[in-house]
C-alpha cells in the first residue's frame, strides 16, 4: 500500500504519470537502496564490538534492534533522514547508475 509520504516521494521523484504497480515498484527498491545506504552509514559509526552487539539484538526483532540503536547512535534517525535525502537528490539528478536502475531496470 503506498502512503501519503509516498505519494509525495513518487510526486517528488517524477513516477507520478506511472501506473500503481510500477509505482509501487521503484519504491520498494527506493526503500531497499535507503536501507542498505543507511545500513551502511550506521555501521562505519559503530565498533566491531557494537556491530557484534547489534547483530545479536537483531535476532530479537526491529523493536528492540530500534532501542539498541536509539542508546548506542542517539541521532540515528537524523541519519537515516539525511541518507534518504542524498538518495532522493541521487535518484533525481543522475542520469545513470542509480537513476537508470530504477527508472529502466524495473521495467525488463
Amino acid at each position: 500500500m503506498v502512503t501519503k509520504d509516498d505519494k509525495t516521494l513518487i510526486n517528488n521523484l517524477g513516477w507520478q504519470h506511472l501506473d500503481d504497480q510500477k509505482q509501487t515498484d521503484r519504491i520498494g527498491l527506493f526503500y531497499e537502496t535507503l536501507r542498505i545506504r543507511a545500513g551502511l552509514v550506521l555501521e562505519h559509526r559503530l565498533t566491531d564490538k557494537q556491530l557484534e552487539e547489534f547483530a545479536e539484538v537483531s535476532t530479537k526483532g526491529d523493536d528492540a534492534a530500534t532501542v539498541w540503536l536509539k542508546q548506542a547512535i542517539p541521532d540515528y534517525e537524523d541519519a537515516i533522514e539525511n541518507e534518504r535525502q542524498v538518495l532522493v537528490h541521487d535518484v533525481k539528478h543522475s542520469s545513470t547508475g542509480l537513476k537508470k536502475i530504477i527508472d529502466e531496470g524495473l521495467s525488463q
